[in-house]
C-alpha cells in the first residue's frame, strides 16, 4: 500500500535522499518542504521506505493542514487523532512517545509535544506518554505558515543512525549516513575496484558493499587494531565476502600505477593525534594520483573544503559533485574528484 511518509535525513543530504528513493521506486513529492532543510516528503510502499539508508527516520504522514492560525492547533491535532484509521494504527499500544519541531515562534516545541500528548491520551485513554522509549513515536511538526504535519514513525528494519552491525567502536567515526550517501554519487560497472584506504571501522565500504554486490571492494588501514575491528563489522553485517581488508600505510601504497577505479575515504581530521591536514591532503593527492586508473574517481570525506580545492588544480583533478552536509554542527564535504 502506497502511503505519504516525512522523511529525516542530515542537512545537505537531501538531494541524495532523493536519488536513493528514486532507485528503490519510491516517489519523490517535495525535497525541504516549506523550505525546512533535512526533510523530504516521499509516497511509496513501507517496504522500500524502510530500506533507505541515507535517512534518520521515517513517518507515516496522518496529515499535513494549513490552519489559518495558531489557535486551531489543538483542535486540529484532535481532529486527527480520532479518525478511524488513526484509531486502526494505535490498536494495541500501551506508551507512546511525543517527537516535535518548531519553526514558528507561535508556539514552542515542548508545548506543541504536550498538546499532542494530551489529546492522545484523552482520546485514546488506554495509552499513556513516555519520555523516551514508548511502543511508537509520534511525529508533530509545525511551520511558520501554519502549516501542521502529525505523522506516527516507522520502525526501520534496523538502526539507521546507529547501524546494528556496530560491533567495533571507531573513537571519531563516520555518520553512518554519510558513508551511506557516498555511494549515490557513482554508478560503478560491474567489477569496478573500489579502495578505502583510511577505513577505520570499516562504515565506508560496509555501506557501499550494500548498495552495489558486484564490485570489488578493497579496505585498509595502519592500525591493525582498526582492521581487526572493520572485519567485525563486515561479518556482523553479512558483507565480509565482498570486502578485503589488510594493514597497509596509506602513504607509501603497494598497488601498481593506473589499478584503482575509485578510491574513496574519510582521512584522519586530528581527533587522536595533531595533523596537518595540508600536509596529509597533499600527500593523499600525490599517492592516489599514481595509483588511479585515467579518468578515476577520488572521493573525499572532508571538512577542509578550500585545501582539496586547491589540491585538486594542482593535481589536475576536476571536480565532478560536491555534498556539504552537517554532522554534529561541522560541515562536511564529500567531494567526487576525476583524475585527468
Amino acid at each position: 500500500m502506497y502511503e505519504r511518509y516525512l522523511l529525516l535525513t542530515l542537512p545537505g543530504l537531501e538531494d541524495i535522499v532523493k536519488e536513493e528513493c528514486e532507485r528503490k521506486g519510491i516517489n519523490v513529492l517535495r525535497v525541504k518542504p516549506h523550505g525546512i532543510p533535512a526533510r523530504l516528503v516521499v509516497r511509496g510502499e513501507i517496504s522500500n521506505v524502510r530500506c533507505l539508508r541515507t535517512i534518520e527516520s521515517a513517518s507515516q504522514i496522518l496529515d499535513i493542514i494549513k490552519l489559518k492560525d495558531r489557535s486551531e492547533l489543538r483542535y486540529a491535532i484532535r481532529d486527527i487523532l480520532r479518525r478511524p484509521e488513526v484509531s486502526t494504527l494505535l490498536k494495541g499500544i500501551s506508551t507512546a512517545t511525543v517527537r516535535g519541531f518548531v519553526e514558528s515562534n507561535k508556539v514552542k516545541k515542548r508545548d506543541l509535544e504536550r498538546i499532542v500528548a494530551r489529546e492522545l491520551i484523552r482520546i485514546h485513554p488506554g495509552i499513556i506518554t513516555i519520555p523516551n522509549g514508548g511502543d511508537i513515536k509520534i511525529r508533530v511538526e509545525f511551520y511558520k505558515d501554519n502549516t501542521l504535519v502529525l505523522g506516527i514513525e516507522i520502525p526501520p528494519l534496523q538502526p539507521l543512525h546507529r547501524r546494528y552491525y556496530t560491533v567495533f567502536i571507531h573513537p571519531a567515526m563516520l555518520n553512518p549516513l554519510i558513508a551511506a550517501s557516498i555511494a549515490y554519487i557513482f554508478e560503478p560497472k560491474k567489477d569496478t575496484l573500489i579502495y578505502d584506504p583510511f577505513c577505520g571501522s570499516g562504515t565506508i565500504p560496509i555501506e557501499i558493499a550494500y548498495v552495489y554486490e558486484d564490485v570489488s571492494i578493497l579496505a585498509s588501514d595502519i592500525s591493525e587494531t582498526f582492521v581487526k575491528g572493520a572485519i567485525l563489522n563486515a561479518r556482523e553485517a553479512g558483507v565480509i565476502d565482498r570486502i578485503q581488508f589488510l594493514v597497509s600505510d596509506a602513504q607509501y601504497s603497494t598497488f601498481k600505477e593506473q589499478s584503482i577505479d575509485i578510491v574513496v575515504t574519510d582521512p584522519p581530521r586530528g581527533h587522536r593525534e595533531v595533523v596537518d591536514p595540508v600536509s596529509l591532503l597533499d600527500k593523499i593527492f600525490k599517492s592516489f594520483k599514481n595509483i588511479l586508473k585515467r579518468n578515476g574517481l577520488l572521493i573525499l570525506v572532508s571538512p577542509y573544503r578550500q585545501i582539496i580545492k586547491v589540491l585538486s588544480l594542482h593535481y589536475k583533478f576536476s571536480i565532478v559533485r560536491e555534498i556539504e552536509a552537517l554532522q554534529g554542527g561541522q560541515k562536511v564535504s564529500i567531494i567526487a574528484l576525476r583524475s585527468s
